[in-house]
């Protein structure tokens, strides 16, 4: 009876997914965020004053620079 009963080794390959590629929306707000100082570990006051204060001008004038053709530092 052990026989029928007894489990069968399986062995399963995989690999992460792929990177998908960002837009161009997430390129901008991504480089306003690196502009305004926001990054890990920093107080979540601290975000959330830089998020409210900074990043809504910093996102207009990353914007504005692309729309302009000039590179980004």
């Amino acid at each position: 009876m052990e026989e029928l009963t007894a489990k069968k080794e399986i062995f399963y390959v995989r690999k992460r997914p792929a990177k998908y590629p960002l837009t161009q929306h997430q390129k901008d707000l991504i480089e306003a965020s690196k502009e305004c100082g926001i990054e890990k570990g920093i107080s979540r006051h601290d975000l959330i004053d830089r998020m409210v204060n900074c990043v809504p001008d910093k996102y207009k004038e990353v914007k504005e620079r692309r729309e302009n053709g000039e590179k980004s530092d």
